[in-house]
């Protein structure tokens, strides 16, 4: 048991030893590149993805919570299995060097796109509850619905405020997707299931993307003051 122990120890500070190696090289290269648009307010930039980690956050504590209420209310012990729809829903995963290597356009343009499809989806949750006799979670969908629309108008803020409407890169359209349209009761649970789980995972996502974008503005700042620090000191 204590050699088990000691290897799954080693394990964990290899992970986090490979995360900040990746996360350092990057930062690195972000101080070579930086833009030098001087009229990037980057410490606004940081405070409103401070802002925007903190909702993100929230968010997904909320939707874990509802999650596990959800499953332990409508689905008991039912056996879950994949339905048909929820193979479309779009997959937040990816590779480390993948992941950090995108730019700052790119993953608030991802984050735009996948928070405003998914807001469609909890609207018919939101629907779909309302017509239930036994309504017990009409209020969540709703207050869900909110904190996704006010997410999304976020992250459609600091694209403009980052100066990146210019910059984003194409990402592809996630059309809408009808749900619920089963004519099993117990589908359509399992469905509704499936699409909060998948949620978790866009939202986890979308909290490590603030937090790289928070570390990238606040490295922008700095070099930015530096820049102006050394111009500054080179004037007579």
């Amino acid at each position: 048991m204590r050699l088990c122990g000691a290897a799954l120890f080693l394990q964990t500070l290899l992970n986090f030893h490979v995360f900040f190696a990746a996360a350092l090289d990057v930062l690195q290269e972000e101080r070579r590149s930086a833009p030098e648009n001087t009229s990037q307010n980057w410490v606004t930039l940081q405070e409103e993805f401070d802002s925007s980690l903190l909702l993100s956050r929230e968010l997904l504590s909320k939707t874990q919570a509802l999650t596990r209420r959800y499953r332990s209310e409508r689905l008991s012990e039912a056996q879950l299995l994949l339905v048909s729809q929820s193979r479309l829903l779009p997959s937040a995963s990816l590779n480390l060097h993948t992941w950090f290597s995108l730019s700052d356009a790119a993953r608030l343009s991802y984050m735009a796109k996948t928070l405003k499809f998914y807001q469609g989806l909890v609207q018919q949750l939101k629907n779909h509850e309302e017509r239930q006799k036994d309504s017990k979670f009409q209020y969540q969908f709703e207050e869900l619905d909110l904190d996704l629309r006010d997410l999304s108008l976020q992250v459609s803020y600091e694209i403009s405020l980052g100066g990146l409407l210019s910059e984003v890169e194409p990402v592809p359209t996630l059309k809408p997707l009808q749900i619920l349209q089963h004519q099993n009761p117990w589908t359509n649970r399992q469905e509704v299931y499936h699409v909060l789980r998948s949620l978790e995972s866009v939202l986890r996502r979308a909290v490590r993307d603030f937090l790289v974008l928070r570390m990238r503005a606040a490295q922008y700042a700095s070099l930015q003051g530096d820049l102006k620090g050394s111009g500054s000191q080179s004037l007579p």
